[in-house]
C-alpha cells in the first residue's frame, strides 16, 4: 500500500518535471527508499498524471516477479544506488539542453554562478547504451556515490537527494546550467 502522502508527492514532482519540459508524456522515472524497499514508478507511466497503480514498492533486492515487471525498466539502477550510496530519492529526467550538451560533452562544466556553485563539475558517461544495461548500472551507481548527478549521454540526467524534492532541484539545475552553456555558446558564433 502506497500512502496518499507518499502518492502526492510522486505526483507534484512528476507534474513540475512534466510542466517545466524535463519529460515527454512517458518518459523519465522516480523513486524513493523506505526502509529496505523502495517505491518507483511504473514503466510507460505519465509522470505529469501519475496514479496510484503508476507507482509499486518492492525489495531492494527483489528484480523478479509481477511488480518487478511492472516497474520501470531503470529498477536494477535504481535499486542499486541505493545499495551504494545514501540516497533517499533518485530521478532520472530527459532534461533537452543536458542532453544535447551530453552527446558531445565527457563531462559538463557550468560557466554561470549557480551552476558553479552546485556543480563543479556533472560527468557523463558515454557507453554502447541499453536501458538496464550491467555496465551503465555499475558506472552511474559509483559515480553517484561522490555526486549529486551523473549523466548518460544520449540519454539524461540521473540525480539522487534526501528527497524528490531535492533530487529533483538538482536534476533540473543540470538542465538551467546546460541552457545557459548552449546560449552562450551561440551569442559566441554570433560574433
Amino acid at each position: 500500500m502506497i500512502s496518499s502522502t507518499i502518492l502526492k508527492n510522486f505526483q507534484e514532482i512528476g507534474q513540475d518535471a512534466f510542466v517545466s519540459g524535463l519529460i515527454a508524456s512517458k518518459s523519465g522515472n522516480m523513486s524513493i527508499r523506505d526502509g529496505k524497499q523502495l517505491i518507483i514508478t511504473t514503466t510507460g507511466s505519465s509522470l505529469g498524471r501519475l496514479k496510484a497503480e503508476d507507482l509499486v514498492r518492492l525489495g531492494l533486492e527483489e528484480s523478479e516477479g509481477p511488480l518487478a515487471e511492472k516497474a520501470s525498466t531503470e529498477l536494477k539502477l535504481h535499486q542499486e544506488i541505493y545499495k551504494r550510496t545514501e540516497a533517499n530519492a533518485v530521478i532520472h529526467l530527459h532534461c533537452p539542453s543536458a542532453v544535447a550538451l551530453s552527446l558531445s560533452e565527457r563531462e559538463i562544466t557550468p560557466i554561470d554562478a549557480e551552476g558553479m556553485y552546485y556543480f563543479s563539475r556533472i560527468p557523463v558517461i558515454h557507453a554502447p547504451f541499453q536501458i538496464g544495461s550491467k555496465n551503465v548500472i555499475d558506472d552511474l551507481a559509483d559515480l553517484l556515490k561522490d555526486y549529486r548527478v551523473a549523466m548518460v549521454s544520449g540519454h539524461g540526467v540521473f540525480a539522487k537527494g534526501h528527497s524528490l524534492e531535492e533530487a529533483f532541484f538538482w536534476a533540473s539545475s543540470v538542465e538551467q546550467a546546460a541552457k545557459i552553456i548552449i546560449q552562450r555558446r551561440l551569442l559566441d558564433m554570433g560574433k
